[in-house]
């Protein structure tokens, strides 16, 4: 009944547990405990044009961030699907910057860069739940429970035997030197021997005469250990007479010092030739990429059009950031908040100017000042009505210049009479009233 009910459990854990989840890392660039940060992250299905719908497939978070230059934050998204091996990511800062990374291959991964701004470098991840492997998290494998569960989940989540092991279900030990034909085998060279004693061996062996660094696995041999060879194992084997360790038609060679290296066939590489060097043929790159052979005699690609990756496969898109220009081969962009900082300095500028320019033009169209030749004054002539009763005196009123006498009124022919007598021997005009003058000036 305990085995129904612990088997129900795990099965209802498998489904309602995730397959595996997808990680942002925001790590702080700059100490600034006043400015708080809203971050939203959209994970959503490969697009190569990213569309910011707010549709967001593979879920989404938003949440608050106040930087410390000691404190990283990760943000979960768990899928509870196989990973689909690609994706499209759109993060926004404050909502006044957002950027936009798609992923053409992707799978189970550790930390990788994916963007920075002058506060956060971020990074991403994919992993596993517990008992999910694969690169796409779609094979599960539930660890042993019991203790004479003897197997073990390998990376992509296929059972493997523990070491002195075997059989499908991993539950039959293995005893290397036999236990004879009334021994048993209890456990990895455990012999139940019929004395009821627990040997490494229950068979009565004589090794053979002079047998060293070896021991008897049937009368009259010698079975050598490792690293020893001969009749009587006693000559000491070379690493590579114990075990070609070469792969793919590597040839096994032994080095001065006593170690071994591998001399690979054409086309492999590695310690031990396990590499196969791959051409341009078999390294496509996308999106107009070009391949081409580093100095490693890997291929590589050479990307354009705001691509990257391995083979060209992820798309930069920025919303708000201006690609200003390309230097040595990395592009260099200036976000919206500069563009309008050198334009409000632009603007300020201009305004100076403008200034500067109405002022010169005012200064050049204002009123002459009346002079008599010896004193500058600065007195200014606000209107040709003169108020009251005057007395104008002919060395400080130049009348040929300042009355015009093109106009005939009662008024100025009463003027002209007293232009006349100016050579007289009066030296004042005689006082009048409501009199108007045409006074002009340049």
């Amino acid at each position: 009944m305990f085995s129904i009910v612990l088997l129900y459990l795990l099965v209802c854990l498998s489904i309602v547990s995730p397959n595996g989840v997808f990680e942002v890392k925001f790590t702080p660039l700059v100490l600034d405990e006043e400015k708080l940060f809203n971050i939203t992250v959209c994970l959503k299905e490969y697009q190569t044009i990213v569309n910011d719908d707010d549709i967001c497939r593979y879920g989404s978070r938003n949440f608050q961030i106040l930087p410390s230059i000691n404190k990283t934050s990760i943000i979960s998204l768990p899928f509870t699907q196989i990973w689909p091996g690609s994706h499209s990511l759109i993060i926004k800062f404050n909502h006044d910057e957002t950027f936009k990374i798609s992923h053409l291959r992707s799978g189970k991964t550790s930390w990788l860069h994916v963007t920075s701004n002058k506060y956060f470098n971020v990074h991403y991840r994919i992993g596993c739940s517990p008992n999910y492997y694969g690169n796409e998290c779609s094979r599960f494998c539930n660890p042993p429970i019991h203790e004479n569960e003897h197997f073990a989940c390998t990376d992509e989540g296929y059972i493997e035997c523990l070491p002195g092991w075997s059989g499908k279900k991993c539950d039959k030990p293995i005893c290397l030197k036999g236990c004879g034909e009334n021994g048993k085998c209890i456990g990895p060279d455990k012999c139940l021997c019929p004395n009821s004693q627990i040997q490494e061996t229950c068979q009565e062996c004589t090794a053979l005469p002079g047998c060293q660094n070896g021991y008897c696995s049937k009368n009259n041999e010698c079975t050598c250990e490792e690293g020893w060879g001969g009749k009587l194992c006693n000559i000491k084997l070379s690493p590579c007479q114990i075990k070609n360790i070469c792969r793919n038609g590597g040839i096994c060679k032994l080095e001065k010092d006593g170690t071994s290296s591998c001399e690979c066939q054409k086309g492999y590489f590695g310690k031990y030739c396990q590499k196969k060097r791959k051409t341009c043929n078999e390294h496509t790159c996308l999106n107009d990429g070009t391949c081409y052979i580093n100095n490693d005699g890997i291929p590589k690609c050479h990307c354009i059009n705001n691509f990257i990756g391995t083979y060209c496969q992820i798309k930069l898109i920025r919303s708000q950031t201006m690609n200003i220009k390309s230097r040595g081969g990395h592009l260099e962009f200036m976000s919206y908040t500069d563009i309008n900082m050198i334009l409000v300095i632009i603007a300020s500028l201009l305004s100076i100017v403008i200034i500067i320019l109405v002022l010169i033009l005012l200064f050049r169209i204002r009123p002459k000042s009346i002079h008599d030749g010896k004193n500058y004054k600065k007195e200014h002539i606000h209107t040709p009505k003169f108020e009251n009763e005057y007395t104008l005196e002919p060395q400080h009123i130049q009348f040929n210049e300042m009355l015009d006498f093109s106009i005939h009124t009662p008024q100025l022919e009463t003027a002209a009479k007293e232009k006349s007598s100016r050579n007289s021997s009066t030296t004042c005009l005689k006082p009048f009233n409501n009199i108007y003058y045409t006074i002009s000036y340049e």
